[in-house]
């Protein structure tokens, strides 16, 4: 399945890209144990490619913060999986703005007691 969406990547069309980019997200969030261990450097080297702005600004950006989760999540997995932090450090190193993280959003007020 990663070779499959790493052919998809390297697509012309920008929209391809950016359901390319919310599919392998999905697979790593929902099975990392297996989704992670088949990504390679040249995959990793794609999604890099992307976010130097290869495939349009909105796939930039999502490239970027992708990088960003990813480099964070597996940062204590480093033994087993060093590709994600690696490339993350190495963007960072070499001066590339990350967008800021999402914060939590606060929780909202509940109105299970007000009557109208």
């Amino acid at each position: 399945m990663v070779k499959a969406i790493f052919h998809q990547l390297k697509n012309s069309d920008a929209k391809v890209v950016q359901l390319a980019l919310t599919l392998i997200d999905t697979c790593i969030q929902n099975s990392w144990t297996h989704t992670p261990q088949a990504i390679n450097k040249s995959f990793m080297d794609e999604v890099v490619n992307i976010s130097r702005g290869r495939k349009g600004f909105q796939n930039q950006e999502e490239a970027l913060r992708l990088l960003q989760v990813w480099g964070r999540r597996f940062e204590r997995k480093q033994s087993e999986l060093p590709l994600f932090f690696e490339t993350y450090m190495t963007l960072r190193a070499q001066g590339v703005a990350f967008p800021p993280e999402e914060d939590a959003p606060a929780p909202q007020p509940t109105t299970a007691g007000s009557k109208r």
